[in-house]
C-alpha cells in the first residue's frame, strides 16, 4: 500500500479518535446548545464507554500504522497533535480566545503529517 494512503488512513483515524473524545469531554455544554442538543452521546443513544472504546481503538491502531507502515516522527505528530486537540484546545475554549492560537496549531499540523510521510523528516521545507 501506497505512502500516501497508510499516512491519509492513519491521519483520519486519529482524526476521528479526537472527534470522539471531544464529543465525550463535551456532552454537559451540548445538551445545552440547539444545534448539538440531538447528537447521540448526549440522547443517550451512545454510552460514554463505547465512544471512550472507539477513540482509544482508532488512536492506537491509527499510531501504530503510522510507526510501523509510514514512520514514527508521522506517528509522533499524529498522536501529539490528538493530545494537543483533546487535553488543551477542547478545554480552552471555555475560559480564553487563545484557544483560537492552540487551534490554529491543531490545523496546521496534518500539512507537517503529509511532509514527514513522504520525506522522513521536518526540515525546513516543511514549514
Amino acid at each position: 500500500m501506497g505512502t500516501c494512503i497508510l499516512a491519509t488512513g492513519g491521519t483520519a483515524m486519529a482524526s476521528a479518535a479526537a472527534n470522539s473524545i471531544n464529543q465525550i469531554l463535551e456532552v454537559p455544554f451540548d445538551s445545552q446548545m440547539s444545534r448539538t442538543k440531538n447528537r447521540v452521546l448526549v440522547r443517550g443513544q451512545l454510552s460514554t464507554l463505547h465512544a471512550a472504546t472507539f477513540a482509544a481503538v482508532l488512536a492506537g491502531t491509527g499510531t501504530a500504522l503510522l510507526w510501523t507502515l509510514v514512520n514514527p516522527l508521522t506517528a509522533m505528530l499524529s498522536l501529539g497533535n490528538l493530545v494537543l486537540y483533546t487535553s488543551v484546545y477542547t478545554p480552552m475554549k471555555r475560559y480564553s480566545i487563545a484557544n483560537t492560537w492552540v487551534g490554529s496549531v491543531v490545523g496546521a499540523v496534518p500539512p507537517l503529517i503529509g511532509w514527514t510521510a513522504a520525506t522522513g523528516s521536518l526540515d525546513p521545507g516543511a514549514f
